[in-house]
Formats: C-alpha cells, sequence, structure tokens
C-alpha cells in the first residue's frame, strides 16, 4: 500500500549556537514490515543529524525519529528560512518520499526566553506557552547587584491577543528573584488548524538603567485538538449510562413465568400452558 513519511514540525526555529529537534515520522502502509532508510538534504543539511537514519517498521505502524540541528554561531537564514528536505527509501521498493521543511535562524536579539543585562535579568517559564483560549507564563525577574531595585513591567500588545502581567511594579531586593504572572486570551475562536504561533515582548525597565526586554512565544492550538480527550472521556461516560440503562430496563421488563411451561416444534411458536401445581406432570 505504500508508504508516508512526515515532518514533526515542519518548521524549525532557533537561536545560532544552539541545538534544534524534530521528528520524523514514518508511517508503513503495508502489511510487512518495512526498512527505511533516510538522509537530509539542502541548504541546512551539513548541520543536521537523524538519530537512526536506517530503521524497521513493524506492518501498518508507524515510528519517529529525531531529527537534529547543531547550528553554527555564525549562521545566518534570513525571514524566509533555509529550506531542507528528508529523502526516504524503503529497501526493495522503487522510488523515494520527500518531506520538506524549513530551519530559521534567530539572531542573538531575537533569542526566546532569557536576557542577561548584568545586574538585571529575565527569564520566561516557559519560553513557549500554548492553549486553546488563554496561555500562561511567568518572568522570573533576578536582581544580581548589591542594592535593592524598583521595576516596572509590562508586556507588548499582540494583534488578536489580550495580554496582561501582575504585578506590574515591584521591589525587587539585592540578590533576590521575583515571579510576575503573565495571562493571554485570544480574543478569536480556533476551532481547527495548524496552530497559531505568536512572538510578544516583556520589557523590564528599572528606575535609573535601561530596560531589559525579553521575547517569548505562545501557541494557540484549536479548539477542537485540544478539547478531544475530554469529548473521549464524555463519549465513554455516555456510552456507560444508556448501556446501564438498557440493562436496568430489561431487568425491570422480564417476566417470571414460574409454573408455566410450553412446548413446540423447532421453527413454531410456543405456546404457554399454566397448571395449577408448579410440580405437576402434565399428562402424555
Amino acid at each position: 500500500m505504500g508508504s508516508i513519511v512526515q515532518l514533526l514540525p515542519a518548521d524549525l526555529g532557533g537561536p545560532a549556537g544552539e541545538q534544534v529537534e524534530g521528528l520524523v515520522r514514518l508511517d508503513n502502509l503495508d502489511s510487512q514490515p518495512n526498512r527505511f532508510r533516510m538522509a537530509v538534504t539542502g541548504p541546512a543539511a551539513p548541520w543536521a543529524a537523524i538519530d537512526s537514519p536506517c530503521v524497521e517498521v513493524a506492518a501498518r505502524s508507524h515510528r519517529d525519529c529525531v531529527l537534529r540541528f547543531l547550528i553554527p554561531p555564525e549562521a545566518a537564514s534570513g525571514a524566509a528560512g533555509l529550506p531542507f528536505a528528508v529523502r526516504v527509501v524503503v529497501d526493495g521498493l522503487e522510488g523515494a518520499a520527500v518531506a520538506r521543511g524549513r530551519l530559521h535562524i534567530e539572531a542573538p536579539s531575537d533569542i526566546i526566553g532569557a536576557v542577561d543585562a548584568g545586574g538585571l535579568s529575565a527569564r520566561l517559564d516557559p519560553p513557549r506557552a500554548a492553549g486553546s483560549r488563554r496561555a500562561r507564563a511567568r518572568v522570573v525577574v533576578t536582581n544580581g547587584t548589591s542594592a535593592p531595585a524598583r521595576v516596572q513591567a509590562h508586556v507588548e500588545a499582540v494583534e488578536g491577543v489580550a495580554a496582561s502581567i501582575r504585578p506590574d511594579s515591584m521591589v525587587i531586593e539585592a540578590r533576590s528573584s521575583e515571579r510576575l504572572r503573565l495571562t493571554f486570551r485570544w480574543r478569536s475562536r480556533f476551532f481547527a488548524g495548524r496552530p497559531r504561533q505568536l512572538t510578544y515582548q516583556v520589557c523590564i525597565e528599572p528606575l535609573g538603567s535601561a530596560p531589559v526586554v525579553v521575547k517569548g512565544q505562545i501557541r494557540q492550538r484549536s479548539r477542537l485538538r485540544a478539547g478531544a480527550p475530554r469529548l473521549a472521556v464524555a463519549a465513554l461516560v455516555a456510552m456507560a449510562l444508556v448501556v446501564g440503562g438498557m440493562a436496568l430496563l430489561r431487568e425491570r421488563q422480564s417476566i417470571d413465568l414460574g409454573p408455566y411451561v410450553g412446548s413446540a416444534p423447532v421453527g413454531a411458536p410456543a405456546r404457554l400452558t399454566a397448571w395449577p401445581d408448579a410440580d405437576a406432570v402434565p399428562p402424555s
């Protein structure tokens, strides 16, 4: 029947000098095991490695293989990203399947999740938050100086998202940390499709010093995908209630025939005859 190759996700991104990971999913649709051989091609191929480039996949099943890119510190991709492809061949079969993706390399100023400005640093936990209707994260602000620091914080508005940060003003004692709560609410509903990803900025402004800006990402998952586990549980509960109700109804509608006796040839309707004594033997 063939095979299917997918990249999960198709778009990978990370800062220069770091390692990013994705998955190559191999679906074997045949009724027998197949051996797959994989290779990465394209401009980003020299930085790529697949954990198991040659694997066997059982019949009518799938297997995930880790795809890694070790991005050099001097690398750059531009806004469009660097294209790459994973070429897959199956032993004993002609032709090849190709899954295509892009690698986006972030400049040092676009690094997601943490900024260290010497005396004051900020870190997002998690750096990439996700949800169907809302997402939450925390900003951990650390004062590494020997004096208290008064800071104000605000989050830059993202189109289509209502964002808030609490508290938005505080005093951080010397060599200590404080946590700020971030909440994002999407203004529009998203029922189906691939997740939407947006980048936001949190600005921490210490009194009398340069501000610290940390970037993060939020991903809006479709409500259909996010609610699938709850729908499955609700369906199972509903089925259990229906089955239990039918069993109870049958029990209530059952009739105790008691001493009634009847017989008929196979295929003919049975006739019930009432005998006054259950132990009495009917006449032959």
